[in-house]
């Protein structure tokens, strides 16, 4: 009984986590499409900064409920699942248009973004383990 109530409560929190996602997502649309001309570049990637930010957080609650071992399953399918596929997709994507095409360059970019946050993370996480052991 205790098992299942447990369920419900990380199916709930995935939900409202992944609507929260979906809203940020139709805002950061409107941000761009809106933004495009009129709004400076740096304003408009702080705004999706901003929104991303709102949706990552809005998943805390789903991930505090997830036991150990959904969450090392979670963080291993990101990094090996996800390093992999932006990996073939990067490959791919310059098979098919060459290293020039506009194509080319927004994968890499977002390839590039994502390398770039890691890095973030990782030396988030050391510092603050680091403060702690010393």
């Amino acid at each position: 009984m205790a098992v299942e109530r447990r369920q419900k409560r990380i199916w709930m929190a995935g939900g409202a986590a992944l609507l929260a996602a979906l809203a940020v997502g139709l805002v950061s649309g409107v941000v761009i499409v809106a933004g495009q001309g009129r709004v400076p570049l740096a304003v408009i990637v702080l705004a999706c900064a901003a929104l991303t930010g709102a949706a990552l957080l809005a998943t805390i609650p789903w991930w505090r409920r997830l036991d150990h071992m959904a969450r090392d399953a979670h963080l291993t399918a990101w990094y090996w699942g996800a390093s992999f596929g932006g990996g073939v997709a990067l490959l791919a994507t310059i098979a098919a248009s060459g290293v020039r095409a506009p194509l080319f360059q927004g994968a890499a970019l977002v390839f590039l973004a994502q390398v770039a946050a890691y890095g973030v993370c990782w030396l988030g996480w050391w510092a603050m383990r680091r403060s702690k052991a010393a």
